[in-house]
This record gives C-alpha cells, sequence and structure tokens, in this order.
C-alpha cells in the first residue's frame, strides 16, 4: 500500500513539473508538432521515471562482523488445519478495485464514443474521396472527424463547407485521432493524475491551432474563417474526436489575430533536458549495491578486536532489537492499597496494559523504554525499564480530580450490578476522534479500549460507573442508567463539568450547553436514542469551522453522525421505530408546524442527480448540459432590453422537484428586470425531469444556472446563451 502511495505522488510531482515546463518554454512557442510530440511522451515519461532504478550512486561498503549464532530456546510448530476462513477485502485490494473501475469507466467511455460516432452513418450520405471520407448525416452535429472521416450536418451551408473540410482534411493529415485515442489510453490509466487530464486538454489546444493555421495558411479570409468557426458552437461533437466546436475558441481566435514567433525552437525543447534528467535524479537512479568485506583473519594465537565502528553498530542493532518483560505492581502511596484498573501504556505507542485486581501488570516493551501509569484520581508517573525485576509504582492521589478513586466509590446493589446493558463510548480530541481510550467499570476488570474511531461499545452492569481515562488527558467518569442501550460522548481536553447526551446520567464534558447535532445531513435535537451499532461515522466540529458551515447555532460544536444502511434519519433502540412528538426531528425529513407539511430540504448534490429530458431516442435523457442548450434554444432577448442596449448575465436558482417538475424559482442576480423574467419564463416551462436519488430515495435537488444575454458587435441580432 505505501509503495503505491509513494509512486503516485512521485508521478504527480514529475507531470507537474514536465507541465510547467511546457507552459513556460513551449506552449505557443514552437511547431506545433514538437508540442504535440512533448506532451504525448512526457505524459507516459512521468508513469515511467518512478518505476526506473538505475543503479547510479556509489554504494556503501561493509564490513562484515563474525556471526555470533544466538542462545533461543528450541520451538516446536503444530500445522493446523485450514478452517476455510472467509475472504477478508484488504485495503490493498480495495485501493485496487477502486483503481480498475476508474480504469474500465473511463475506457467505457471511450468505446460508447466510438459506438455513437458509428451510428452517424445510418441513413447518412456517404461520400469517398483520395484523402477522406465524407458523411453528410441528418442529426444536427457540430462537423468533426474521426480517423479518415469528416462527419458534417447535411443542412450545412455551402459557404462554410470548404473551410469545415479543409480544418478537418488538416486534423486527417496530420493524424491527430491517433494521438488523441493514445492520449485516451493513457488518460484511463492514469485517471487519478490531475496533470493527465491537463496535459490531454492542450493536446487538444495544439491539434485545434495546427489545424487552424494550415486553414489561413492556404488562403482562407480570416474573418470569414472565425464566424464559421462560431456558427459551430452548437451539435454534437465528441471528446474523442477532432472539430471545429470546442470551448477553446477563444484561445484560437486570439491565436489567429496575434501570431506568436517561433524562435529558438530548437533551444526551447533543450530547455526541458535539465527538467528531465533533475526527475531521473530524484527518483530514477539509486545506489549500486553495498560491498561486503570480509574481517581480516588474525592469527590462531593471538586475539581479535573488532573495529569501533562495527561493534558499536552490532551493540546498538542488539540493543534495539532485545526486548524485556517489566512486571509492575500499582499501589496507592497512601495506605499501599493495591489500585485495579490502572493504564499501563509504553511512551509513544497504542501498546499497553491494565492492572489486576491486585495491581499487577505485565507488559513486554524494548528495552530502554518508558512506561506511562494512570489511573482516575491519581496523579500519572513515568518509569523507565533497564531490567525485568519487579517495580512497585505508587501513585499519589490527586485532590484535584473532583471524585475519590475507584476503589473509595460505595458499591452498587447487587441486584442492579446483574442487569446489563450496552453502553457505547466516542472520545475526541481537538475536533478528531481520539483512539486508545480506557473505559473501565468501576470496582471491576471488566472494560475497553476506543477503536481508531474513537468509538467503544461493552456489556456493563446496570446503573454502574464508567472510568474513561487516556494518558496526557483529564480523567472522566459518568454513571450508566438502567436503559438497554446508552451511549456517552467525551471531550478528552474537558475543563468544566457538564451534561452528557443521554438522559438521567451524568459526564464530565468542556461545554455546558449542547452541540448541534446532524445526523445523516439532517439537524436533530438529540442522540439520546441513536442505536450505537447502527453509527458508521462521527466527526466533530468546533470553532470558526462550526459556524461557517452551520451559522451561530453551531457556536457550542457541531457533532456530524452518519448512520449505516439507506435511512435518512436517526434510528432508534426501538424495534417499532416509532417516536414520540419530542423525539420526531430529523428521521421524518418533513417537519410538522401548525398541522402543515413543509418542503424537504433541497439537497446540493446526490448519489443520483436529475436527469433531463431529451429528443433523442437512443438517450433518453442527458445531464445540466443538455438543459443549458435546451435553454439557449428557447430563450428569446426581450424587444425592451434589446432597445436599450442592455445586456449581462442572468443568475437564479431552482429547485427540481420529487415529480420532476421545476419550482422554487429564485434570483441571485439581474442586470434588468425584463431580462429576469425572460429567464424565469424559460425555467418555469421546462419539462419534467426524472428526478435525483439520494440512498435509494428520490429527493428533491437545487440547482444554479447563469443565463447569459449578449448583443453581438458583428450585427444588430441579440445572442442570448445560457453559462456554462
Amino acid at each position: 500500500m505505501k509503495p503505491a502511495i509513494i509512486y503516485m505522488l512521485e508521478v504527480l510531482v514529475c507531470s507537474g513539473v514536465l507541465l510547467a515546463a511546457y507552459a513556460i518554454l513551449l506552449e505557443r512557442r514552437v511547431k506545433f508538432r514538437w508540442c504535440r510530440l512533448y506532451l504525448l511522451l512526457t505524459t507516459f515519461t512521468a508513469a515511467l521515471i518512478p518505476l526506473l532504478r538505475i543503479p547510479v550512486w556509489p554504494g556503501r561498503v561493509v564490513a562484515a562482523a563474525p556471526a555470533i549464532p544466538p542462545d533461543l530456546p528450541v520451538w516446536t510448530g503444530e500445522v493446523l488445519p485450514d478452517e476455510g476462513g472467509s475472504f477478508a477485502v484488504t485495503p490493498e485490494i480495495f485501493c485496487l478495485g477502486l483503481y480498475l473501475l476508474g480504469a474500465v469507466l473511463i475506457a467505457g467511455v471511450m468505446a460508447w464514443q466510438v459506438f455513437r460516432i458509428h451510428r452517424l452513418r445510418r441513413g447518412a450520405e456517404i461520400s469517398r474521396t483520395g484523402d477522406y471520407t465524407l458523411v453528410r448525416t441528418r442529426q444536427e452535429i457540430a462537423s468533426f472527424s474521426f480517423l479518415r472521416t469528416i462527419y458534417v450536418w447535411d443542412k450545412t451551408p455551402a459557404g462554410e463547407l470548404a473551410a469545415i473540410l479543409a480544418h478537418e482534411s488538416s486534423h486527417i493529415a496530420h493524424r491527430h485521432s491517433i494521438e488523441r485515442i493514445l492520449m485516451e489510453l493513457m488518460k484511463a490509466l492514469l485517471w487519478w493524475n490531475p496533470f493527465a487530464w491537463i496535459a490531454a486538454r492542450r493536446l487538444t489546444e495544439a491539434e485545434e491551432f495546427e489545424a487552424d493555421n494550415d486553414v489561413l495558411s492556404s488562403g482562407y479570409d480570416r474573418a470569414e474563417y472565425m464566424q464559421t468557426i462560431f456558427r459551430q458552437l452548437f451539435g454534437y461533437s465528441p471528446e474523442i474526436a477532432n472539430g471545429l466546436r470546442n470551448s477553446l475558441t477563444k484561445k484560437r481566435f486570439k491565436m489567429m489575430t496575434k501570431q506568436t514567433k517561433s524562435r529558438h525552437g530548437l533551444l526551447r525543447l533543450a530547455g526541458t533536458l535539465p527538467a528531465v534528467i533533475g526527475l531521473l535524479c530524484a527518483f530514477g537512479f539509486t545506489s549500486r549495491a553495498a560491498v561486503i568485506v570480509a574481517p581480516a583473519t588474525a592469527p590462531a594465537t593471538g586475539t581479535t578486536e573488532e573495529p569501533a565502528d562495527i561493534r558499536t553498530a552490532a551493540d546498538a542493532m542488539q540493543k534495539q532489537d532485545k526486548t524485556c518483560t517489566a512486571t509492575l505492581s500499582v499501589v496507592d502511596k497512601k495506605d499501599k492499597r493495591p489500585i485495579e484498573g490502572a493504564l499501563v501504556q509504553a511512551a509513544g505507542t497504542p501498546k499497553g496494559t491494565v492492572t489486576s485486581k491486585d495491581g499487577r501488570a505485565v507488559i513486554t516493551v524494548p528495552e530502554g523504554s518508558e512506561l506511562k501509569i494512570s489511573h482516575i484520581g491519581y496523579e500519572p508517573r513515568t518509569i523507565g525499564v533497564k531490567d525485568e525485576n519487579p517495580v512497585v509504582v505508587s501513585l499519589i492521589r490527586n485532590p484535584k480530580a473532583g471524585f475519590t478513586p475507584t476503589d473509595d466509590l460505595p458499591d452498587a446493589p447487587q441486584k442492579q450490578q446483574q442487569e446489563q446493558v450496552t453502553v457505547s463510548v466516542a472520545t475526541y480530541k481537538d475536533n478528531a476522534p481520539l483512539a486508545g481510550a480506557l473505559v473501565k467499570v468501576s470496582g471491576s476488570q471488566i472494560g475497553a479500549v476506543t477503536n481508531d474511531e474513537g468509538l467503544a461499545a461493552l456489556q456493563v452492569p446496570a446503573n454502574s460507573a464508567l472510568e474513561i481515562s487516556h494518558i496526557g488527558c483529564k480523567p472522566h467518569i459518568a454513571q450508566v442508567g438502567d436503559k438497554a442501550r446508552q451511549m456517552f460522548m467525551f471531550d478528552m481536553q474537558a475543563e468544566t463539568a457538564g451534561k452528557s447526551e443521554t438522559e438521567g446520567t451524568t459526564v464530565t464534558t468542556t461545554v455546558t450547553d449542547k452541540p448541534l447535532y446532524i445526523v445523516n445531513g439532517i439537524e436533530t435535537k438529540e442522540i439520546g436514542k441513536l442505536d450505537p451499532d447502527r453509527i458508521e461515522s462521527m466527526s466533530v466540529l468546533k470553532n470558526k469551522a462550526a459556524t461557517a458551515l452551520y451559522g451561530e447555532k453551531a457556536r457550542n460544536g457541531v457533532i456530524v453522525i452518519t448512520l449505516k444502511g439507506a435511512d435518512m434519519g436517526p434510528a432508534t433502540s426501538e424495534s417499532n421505530g416509532k417516536r414520540d412528538d419530542a423525539e420526531q426531528t430529523a428521521a421524518n425529513a418533513i417537519a410538522i408546524k401548525n398541522g402543515t407539511p413543509e418542503k424537504e430540504e433541497a439537497f446540493l448534490v446526490t448519489e443520483t442527480m436529475p436527469l433531463f429530458p431529451t429528443e433523442d431516442p437512443a438517450a433518453p435523457y442527458g445531464d445540466l448540459g443538455n438543459f443549458r442548450a435546451w435553454v439557449q434554444k428557447n430563450v428569446k432577448y426581450p424587444a425592451e432590453a434589446f432597445e436599450k442596449g442592455i445586456g449581462g448575465r442572468v443568475v437564479l436558482s431552482f429547485v427540481v422537484e420529487k415529480d420532476g417538475s421545476v419550482s422554487d424559482i429564485e434570483k441571485l442576480q439581474a442586470p434588468d428586470a425584463s431580462l429576469w423574467e425572460e429567464a424565469r419564463r424559460v425555467i418555469a416551462s421546462s419539462p419534467k425531469w426524472k428526478p435525483g436519488e439520494q440512498r435509494g430515495q428520490i429527493v428533491r435537488v437545487k440547482y444554479t444556472l447563469p443565463v447569459d444575454f449578449r448583443l453581438t458587435k458583428a450585427s444588430d441580432t441579440p445572442a442570448p446563451e445560457s453559462g456554462k
């Protein structure tokens, strides 16, 4: 797992450096064919350099010390039968599956584009020449070429067709389609690398610039050719093909009007070599194999003394590998009574243990380690481990702890101790889950340690006391009630007393007011009845991070909880799932006020976004881009604004309801009332969408859309357009 992450980081560095060298030295400064070749080669080279292991640097010279066989006991082994355990999904397997999924998905998109291009031939007029095949399709498309075929709309004006054919013929002559296919394949393999996507974009720019330059060099009028490009901005044009329709229009117009002189092209190419050599030195060159030199043989009658450096290294390795088993007896310094449940932890590691009823603990640690001993109600101590002799550790009571050590607590009634309840504990520190906290039942050996998510669950006697401690943090104590399931949350940096989140229990926390609870994205009043087994993850937000997202109501902090499964609200421990009026908050998704149901909160992003209906039977639904094209087709420039020369951008928001209709159209920005009314009219007349889904449930989704109203200078015709 770690080598893969290191490789990905090295590929990102190589890609970024090589792409920066292209932008500084080559882009539109050398011939376009050199730009194309550089982008293809460097995208591949960036992935290859970290894999190279070229032995260049000199290796170490190691003097071999005579091997001394260790005095180890003889162990016997037993081969156990295979119990046929289930297959476990490791992080490595998960990451490999995620990578393959992304690669297959991008390759599938490319294959789908090739399939759609092939379908354009159905019912089309096909003519062949010596250089290319011309397909005049009945489907309204933006002209493009793929391999040796040019695709145009059969209603393309004859005056524009000559420039289009000249442009696409240039693509075919330079074999741009093959370059695009190779780059798409590298994108599929390196889909996690953003620089690969940027390089693909730069390759498209270089190809389009080259084709435009060829057309203008053949004698076409620049102004007419630019008008032809502008009229080709709408229509189907696959990413894998070369075409006139592209969001590069502004850059292409700039290239046509302001030619950049290509001077010192070879010198600029040579300027990229230091970047490649530097990356090879950083990631591709390694040291040669170490040279092992045998020590000189001493006479049989004499004595041999090892070199000082070898002896020091051997002693250090032996000391590092040597461990010892420490035996501790933890007692109260005042009355010498054994302390049960004291936490004994190796400093700087998660390794630790808990003292037994007689105050003893045994732990194996590297020789020379430090052990930290702590217990609620006592001041912590740190001791060094030098040998395996038993050590007695006396803890001093801390009068500032605010409560009595566990052995001084009154025993709970026997009847209550026999009733077992399920307790879930969550610990956090500095806005993050805290692992390794000890959760222990007072006066017993029942306990658990919180996991990496700061969670621990255990069965404890009803009405017992819980002790929560962690090295370097102030300890906590809580009283368990008699409910079947209970949940506690602790801030391990607590300074003041407060209330727990479970009704009828008392804990120590840092805040005197309750924080804001967000369960599955919905605000919830309390989480006392959450089923701990349903919690998938939990995070804590404080200070500016909380108020920036949730406003002033989050001034006491925010606890964000995600539940397992598709339930949109928090689950309770009751089997019938019913809640009283005071508990009905996030689980209902519709708040009831004065007997009138309110609308649910609209999502901004969902697992399945709404789809806009299209007129294509093969693809009946499209994305937001299809909706923008529909708005562009139906919006009309208001006569009042046109006469006054008013233009600008209208920004509005709307909601796609559960039934697919459009509602809640709101004005966010508008330069003129007439422009806003026209944009609102078009959005309101939208056909019904296919609604969005979140965790298998149909939900409301909110969109924000800009609509531009522009008066073109080339003519008096107004040009409204939806924002991109």
